[in-house]
């Protein structure tokens, strides 16, 4: 085009080329929107539905979850003697000093948890923890001392009984020590690592005990 001895040029290319410039731009900017969560309205769900039946099935399919251990080694004694109304009757003692090592499992019973939603919150609560078994290694017993009697033999009772009380004392020894209360800590953490794992980003999980 010619202007008072000018001459101007119109290049209708540039106008084209901006407005494939533009749409890309609308594609992209409209695409971040997606992944953003923003365009809802278009019916992009970028979340899923929590099952809570699945939840509990997966629970109880733990069946007892054992989140403690406590291991131990000790002595003990046994000495036993008959008796005539109170007094001792004389050579009839018998008795053994021996070490010995054994295991304490606790945990939670799974089977029991309760599981509930609401909204976007999991909420679970977990009985308290309770011992799963408590074994003396047979092959790690050792006798120190025995002291035998042809009056008063040693039986396999004798060390049946032996063997019950001092599980009971571990036991104790255990419990006054932290076990149910490290034992319920530990299955709170692990269950909730477990269902986070499980269930969509974003969605907040409560483990509580009973």
């Amino acid at each position: 085009m010619r202007r008072n001895g000018e001459v101007t040029i119109i290049k209708k290319g540039h106008t084209f080329l901006g407005f494939i410039v533009g749409i890309i731009v609308g594609f992209l900017i409209f695409g971040g929107a997606l992944q953003a969560g923003f365009v809802d309205y278009l019916g992009f769900d970028q979340t899923k539905s929590i099952d809570v039946k699945a939840l509990r099935e997966r629970l109880r399919d733990m069946d007892f979850l054992v989140s403690k251990d406590y291991v131990y080694t000790s002595s003990g004694s046994y000495h036993d003697q008959w008796m005539f109304k109170n007094f001792k009757i004389p050579f009839t003692e018998k008795g053994f000093v021996v070490t010995y090592s054994g295991e304490i499992k606790a945990g939670v019973d799974m089977s029991r948890a309760d599981v509930n939603v609401s909204g976007n919150t999991v909420n679970i609560k977990l009985p308290k923890a309770e011992v799963a078994s408590n074994t003396i290694d047979q092959n790690s017993i050792k006798v120190l001392d025995e002291d035998k009697n042809i009056f008063n033999r040693l039986e396999v009772s004798d060390f049946k009984e032996f063997e019950s009380k001092q599980k009971k004392v571990m036991l104790q020894e255990a419990e006054d020590k932290g076990l149910l209360e490290s034992a319920g800590e530990n299955a709170e953490k692990n269950v909730r690592e477990l269902i986070s794992a499980a269930v969509p980003k974003g969605t907040k999980v409560n483990v509580t005990p009973e």
